[in-house]
């Protein structure tokens, strides 16, 4: 783990208000890093972009299109480390957690990593997180998803890759 990674793990734990005064601050100038690199076409200053504000409101959208683009460029272990962040350390992103845990899973698979998958079962289990989500035209619960011997990784991720994916509640 890096000293970065350990500070926004360190950072995600913050409280609401802490949250909202950074956003207070830091709202417009990541709306316009991003809206730069968006019309640069640059990845690589998204990425930047959205690791100097990653607390922003708008930057998890920015990590789940991050996330999306390397998984369809067949960047399966980039696209599970985007994921894998969101989903730990993004306070309130927009996402269902369930969601993104399926996204996670599914490129873990693809990038053939049994123990980030395991790893994966473990913290959704301790975490008490479900949901159903659609996948290939198909409701499947989290749980069933995550213990799935193996998922065909194309269609799948299309229909996980929905900006807000259903959930139901208990």
């Amino acid at each position: 783990t890096s000293v970065r990674e350990y500070l926004v793990a360190l950072f995600s734990k913050l409280p609401p208000e802490a949250f909202a005064a950074y956003r207070f601050d830091k709202d417009g100038p990541a709306r316009a890093a991003f809206e730069k690199a968006r019309d640069s076409g640059n990845r690589v200053q998204l990425e930047r972009a959205a690791e100097e504000y990653f607390f922003s409101s708008a930057a998890d959208d920015v990590i789940d299109a991050l996330a999306r683009q390397a998984f369809d460029e067949g960047r399966a272990f980039e696209a599970a480390l985007h994921w894998g962040r969101l989903l730990r350390y993004h306070p309130d992103t927009d996402f269902p957690k369930a969601a993104t845990a399926a996204r996670l899973a599914v490129a873990l698979r693809a990038a053939g990593s049994p123990s980030g998958l395991a790893n994966l079962k473990a913290w959704v289990l301790e975490k008490g997180i479900q949901g159903r989500l659609l996948q290939g035209g198909l409701e499947v619960e989290l749980a069933s998803l995550l213990d799935a011997p193996a998922v065909e990784t194309s269609r799948p991720v299309e229909a996980l890759a929905a900006p807000r994916l259903p959930e139901t509640l208990g």
